[in-house]
């Protein structure tokens, strides 16, 4: 009688074990895997194995350039990016991380303002160019290219507010037209 109680005691602890048996798995294969270079899904580099120095670690950067490269490296990573994407598309949500979900599987960079100071500067610097003499007898091609949201405006979540691109690509061809 006391061991078959016995026995009872040690099987409740079972799933922890295999729980633990389960992390301890997962991460030996996590950092056993090689490295990957670049994410397709993301279109971006992915970031390395970080050096300790001394001096990163006493400055906890170690710290915080591991925990990207953690995250950048973590199994599966590309996996999970796309079943978070199913799920939050199936919810109904339109934007993440600052890319709106169009319809027909469009993606369109979040441009809620457009910065004016820069805008005018740029406008400049290519009005200044345009009027040089070394330009002014030379065939000179200039092209603004819109985002793609300013041209697929119909594949855009309904009602969802967007740069006044258009009145600054106006003003451009306007103040670049009269150019040289």
């Amino acid at each position: 009688m006391k061991k078959s109680r016995q026995w009872k005691n040690y099987l409740q602890y079972i799933p922890i074990f295999l729980f633990a048996l389960f992390l301890l798995g997962f991460s030996l294969w996590n950092v056993l895997s090689p490295d990957k270079d670049y994410s397709e899904v993301e279109n971006r580099p992915l970031a390395q194995r970080p050096k300790p120095t001394v001096n990163t670690l006493l400055s906890n950067e170690f710290g915080e350039r591991f925990d990207v490269y953690i995250s950048d490296q973590f199994l599966f990573r590309d996996e999970w990016i796309s079943a978070k994407s199913v799920f939050e598309t199936g919810f109904g949500k339109l934007e993440n991380n600052d890319i709106l979900y169009g319809s027909d599987h469009y993606f369109f960079d979040k441009i809620l303002s457009i910065d004016e100071k820069q805008f005018r500067r740029n406008l400049d610097y290519t009005q200044q160019f345009l009027t040089r003499e070394q330009v002014q007898d030379k065939d000179v091609y200039f092209s603004l290219v819109p985002s793609s949201a300013n041209i697929l405006k119909e594949k855009l979540p309904t009602g969802f507010p967007m740069a006044p691109e258009s009145s600054y690509l106006e003003e451009a061809h306007t103040q670049l037209g009269n150019a040289g």
